[in-house]
């Protein structure tokens, strides 16, 4: 997985999930071969929950770096932000 696409800290977290997914697939193969449909679909509610979690944590590095660029654009404007920080707290 690409390191850029989570915040340094969501990174671990992101491999974990990754690999939950890996595993769950395998799983899911398994329970296929064997003809463990509800077991297959528990794999699959498994996968859709860790990818979901992926998606969350790619979402919140682009508010991040959505913020950054905004903190940049005030800064290269010569706005001082930490008067803006004080005024919206």
């Amino acid at each position: 997985m690409k390191q850029e696409l989570f915040r340094k800290q969501d990174y671990r977290s992101a491999l974990r999930e990754h690999a939950c997914i890996a595993d769950s697939m395998h799983d899911l193969q398994d329970c296929l071969r064997e003809g463990e449909l509800e077991e297959a679909t528990l794999c699959l509610q498994d996968i859709t929950r860790s990818l979901e979690e992926i998606k969350r944590l790619v979402v919140k590095e682009q508010q991040e770096k959505h913020l950054r660029a905004i903190v940049q654009k005030l800064m290269d404007a010569n706005i001082n932000i930490t008067v803006v920080q004080r005024y919206v707290q």
